[in-house]
């Protein structure tokens, strides 16, 4: 069985989501290692109820 990088489902994740087609300019792995952060941070947030 084939499984997809992990780099390729958070920017699918992204996309399917909100409809927003993610531009990667360049240093694909830092760029979705942030966004990836980012997105847990936001995600972690929502959970908690908390006001960012």
């Amino acid at each position: 069985m084939y499984h997809l990088p992990r780099h390729y489902l958070v920017k699918t994740d992204f996309e399917e989501s909100t409809g927003i087609t993610m531009t990667i300019p360049h240093e694909i792995k830092n760029y979705l290692a942030w966004f990836a952060f980012e997105q847990t941070a936001y995600k972690m947030a929502d959970e908690f109820e908390l006001e960012i």
